[in-house]
């Protein structure tokens, strides 16, 4: 019975030795390659392909399913024009779910680029911009590309990775403010012989997805709106915030021709109703002139009430 306990208690010895010397290797081996990723990076960050390629090498030894080393791996090959070894690293680190086919196939258009295959090279440019690739810097900016940024070929892959990147500079639903777009003195009459109001600046921002209104009023009011196309309503929406407080929430859409949005209206300094019904109507009228009506009603829309009329003169400035 003695003999039967010091073994078990030998064994369990024994096991959770091995255990430990394991699990301490285990945490060296890790610590390594934790450090040996920092170095991949630093490497890959300065732009040093060649000690990038060897680190991120070692690193798909040690770990062959770090698909995301496997694609810098790729990158770095293109970069000191390894292609070969680079469509490896590339099949490879297409099988990752995390890496969207688009990036692995524009890596695989500049591998066809280096190795002379000029066919091969559009074809996968192509089947990068359908894939939505979107870096059009990558395109328009990198050296890499000018021996065929002439190219018509070229072109039309520029111009369908615009489109992805810039959706709302080609959308229809977005150019329908645009009107409203520019430099403004705003007058009280459309003879212009009324008191200039202010000025007001409206520009596109956020690749044309949003339009920001800038207003400094001759009085000296000012206030800012954001103006945009909401997808998930299918309307247009306006939020203004004043320097004052007042703060306007409208929405709505084009309406024979004008843009009509209907909301609400909350004066900060105002204790009777403060929040009331509101309504604006922007209308161009001829080139560089746009009508701006504001209305407001305290009976929930049964009667309405004037509140601005303001005749927009585009300016240079």
């Amino acid at each position: 019975m003695f003999l039967r306990a010091s073994f078990c208690r030998l064994n369990v010895f024994i096991f959770c030795s091995f255990f430990a010397l394991n699990l301490h290797a285990q945490s060296n081996s890790d610590q390594d390659n934790q450090a040996l990723q920092q170095e991949a990076a630093s490497f890959y960050q300065q732009q040093d392909w060649k000690k990038a390629a060897d680190a991120y090498e070692k690193i798909v030894e040690q770990v062959p399913q770090n698909y995301a080393a496997w694609y810098r791996l790729a990158i770095a090959l293109i970069e000191t024009k390894q292609g070969i070894r680079a469509l490896d690293a590339l099949e490879i680190a297409g099988k990752s779910p995390q890496i969207p086919p688009s990036l692995t196939l524009y890596q695989r258009a500049r591998v066809h680029k280096l190795t002379g295959n000029k066919k091969l090279m559009f074809q996968r440019l192509n089947s990068a911009a359908d894939a939505g690739y979107a870096s059009l810097s990558n395109l328009t900016e990198n050296a890499f590309w000018d021996e065929v940024r002439q190219d018509k070929e070229f072109s039309d892959v520029v111009h369908k990775v615009d489109r992805t990147a810039r959706p709302c500079a080609y959308d229809k639903k977005h150019a329908e403010f645009d009107f409203w777009l520019g430099h403004w003195d705003v007058y009280g009459n459309k003879e212009r012989t009324g008191p200039l109001f202010g000025k007001n600046h409206i520009e596109k921002q956020q690749n044309h997805c949003l339009m920001m209104e800038n207003w400094n009023g001759s009085g000296g009011s000012i206030g800012t709106s954001m103006n945009y196309y909401d997808g998930t309503v299918g309307k247009w929406v306006q939020h203004w915030v004043s320097g004052g407080g007042t703060v306007i929430t409208i929405e709505g859409g084009l309406t024979k021709g004008s843009m009509l949005l209907v909301g609400k209206i909350f004066y900060m300094n105002t204790q009777t109703n403060p929040i009331r019904d509101f309504r604006g109507t922007w209308t161009p009228i001829e080139n560089d002139l746009v009508r701006q009506f504001f209305e407001e009603s305290i009976d929930g829309g049964k009667t309405w009430t004037p509140w601005f009329e303001g005749f927009y003169f585009k300016t240079s400035d």
